[in-house]
């Protein structure tokens, strides 16, 4: 016998076993008061009698406090109508036309992993300028879209063209939804919440569950693909709607509930948010971080100095020099600034894993050898080596990185070492926002009067 009690006082069950009843854990997935009515989950132990506990894993968490969307995370098409991010919004339909057959779509380049037995979600701050119009159609959640066409599959929210909101699963074309819901009001941010399981898929409104499509009786799972991108779409039909909606999202949060993602180190999950060390962040100059570009000659290099970044700025790169620089003197390689923060920039640590510097002789050496000493030099807050510390500024810290040595009046296409000089941190290196971090080089041997070394550098780092 199953009883349900809700009393204030002390309850105690018959001792007869043939009339007692049983008390059981669980938890709420929807209360009584949402729409979608109470959905309890049962807690689940081990075969051992223990509680199971999950832990979330963030695969996305992008704001929009920025002037353009960060492009290595976002592919935006539109037709007629704009994407841009201002006044701490992502918005489509941003220049609010009402124009028929035009639209607007950021979809993420990541798809992220649906798996059995655990669930993936994503919540969202969205807004809408004017009431649900009729001939626009709004969708936002998972989703597989090509261009500005309808999702192909996916489990998302639709403002469909009649101003109808529902909840959407979609399985290879093949459409469920859920029954009308009530649209939150307009000129407001909302939080919208879409949780997918192997046997449903749930939707949320400021935290209350709306609605909940189970998964069609011959599939496995609500949708077809088991890994989908992020996206949200705004289209007008071939019949204009009366007023411009312009979609505003605050924030975007993809994660893995319990415990589907773990093992994955900081790095691996940074990366699948486009948080690698090599490309521009959110609010950067978007595209590579390093002096690398497309046909970059080798070049009759400069002199370095301990003051300036003479050969050029980059996350690591290619940088080529003339071995002038005064003997025992430490000279500046490559040099980058983690961006300062703004109220467009978001403050970003770079985490540094390790570094690699091999150089090459490109234009014959006139003199030597030259012993050149590589070490890592990070966190001052300006780009010279001279800089000291005070109450209101740092000098660099500095950390060996190995030694590579050229033969006096060595030849072009002599390198200084095999595979160069590779130093990991098991203890990764933290560069703050604002702060400097540089590859030096100071030769113990002897300068030359004429010659190029080309250095190559590169960085195992990412954005946190």
């Amino acid at each position: 016998m199953a009883m349900d009690v809700a009393v204030t006082g002390t309850v105690k069950l018959s001792q007869d076993p043939g009339e007692s009843g049983y008390v059981r854990l669980a938890g709420e997935q929807s209360e009584s008061t949402d729409p979608a009515g109470l959905i309890v989950e049962d807690l689940r132990v081990s075969t051992q009698g223990r509680l199971s506990v999950g832990q979330p894993v963030m695969l996305l968490n992008e704001f929009f406090n920025n002037t353009t969307l960060n492009s290595a995370v976002f592919t935006a098409p539109v037709t007629a109508q704009t994407v841009t991010c201002a006044s701490g919004t992502l918005n489509l339909n941003a220049s609010a036309i009402n124009t028929l057959s035009t639209g607007s779509r950021v979809s993420t380049y990541a798809h992220f992993p649906f798996q059995a037995d655990f669930a993936t979600y994503s919540t969202f701050d969205a807004l809408l300028t004017q009431v649900p119009q009729v001939n626009c159609t709004i969708e936002m959640g998972f989703g597989i879209a090509t261009a500005l066409a309808a999702p192909t599959d996916g489990v998302f929210f639709r403002y469909d063209s009649t101003g109808t909101l529902k909840g959407v699963v979609n399985t290879n074309g093949s459409e469920l939804t859920t029954a009308a819901l009530t649209a939150p009001s307009a000129g407001v941010m909302h939080r919208y919440k879409i949780v997918v399981e192997n046997d449903r898929a749930l939707f949320y409104i400021d935290g209350a569950c709306q609605g909940v499509i189970l998964t069609p009786t011959a599939l496995g799972f609500p949708t077809y693909s088991p890994s989908q991108p992020w996206f949200a779409r705004v289209y007008h039909a071939a019949t204009a709607p009366t007023l411009a909606n312009t979609l505003k999202l605050g924030y975007v949060f993809v994660g893995l509930q319990d415990a589907a993602g773990l093992g994955k180190d900081n790095a691996t999950i940074a990366a699948m948010q486009g948080r690698h060390g090599s490309q521009g962040q959110t609010g950067h100059t978007m595209g590579s971080t390093a002096l690398l570009t497309n046909n970059l000659a080798a070049g009759a290099g400069a002199a370095m100095t301990n003051t300036t970044a003479a050969l050029g700025s980059g996350l690591g790169g290619q940088f080529a020099a003339l071995p002038t620089l005064t003997v025992g003197t430490d000279g500046i390689v490559c040099s980058y600034q983690n961006p300062v923060p703004t109220a467009a920039i978001p403050g970003k640590t770079l985490y540094i894993k390790g570094v690699r510097v091999q150089g090459i002789v490109t234009t014959i050496l006139a003199g030597g050898p030259v012993l050149y000493e590589y070490a890592l030099a990070y966190g001052h807050t300006a780009v010279s080596l001279a800089q000291t510390e005070s109450a209101t500024a740092k000098a660099p810290r500095k950390v060996g990185i190995g030694l590579e040595s050229f033969a006096a009046n060595a030849a072009v296409g002599v390198v200084g070492s095999t595979g160069g000089q590779y130093m990991p941190f098991t203890a990764p290196i933290a560069v703050n926002p604002g702060e400097f971090v540089q590859v030096t080089a100071k030769n113990l041997g002897t300068v030359t009067t004429t010659g190029v070394i080309v250095f190559l550098v590169s960085f195992d780092d990412y954005f946190e």
